[in-house]
C-alpha cells in the first residue's frame, strides 16, 4: 500500500488549493489511492 502527504504553508497556496491539486495529481498518477492522500493546509506566513 502506498500513502502520500501533500502540504501547503502559505495563505495563498491555502487559498487558491493550486498547489494541492497538483501535489494530489502526482501522488495519483504514481498510484497513491485516494483514501491514502493526508493534506496540511498549514499557513505559516509571518503577517
Amino acid at each position: 500500500m502506498k500513502s502520500g502527504y501533500i502540504r501547503v504553508s502559505t495563505a495563498r497556496q491555502a487559498d487558491e488549493r493550486t498547489s494541492l491539486d497538483s501535489q494530489k495529481k502526482a501522488l495519483l498518477d504514481a498510484g497513491v489511492a485516494p483514501e491514502h492522500i493526508y493534506d496540511d493546509a498549514v499557513v505559516s506566513e509571518k503577517q
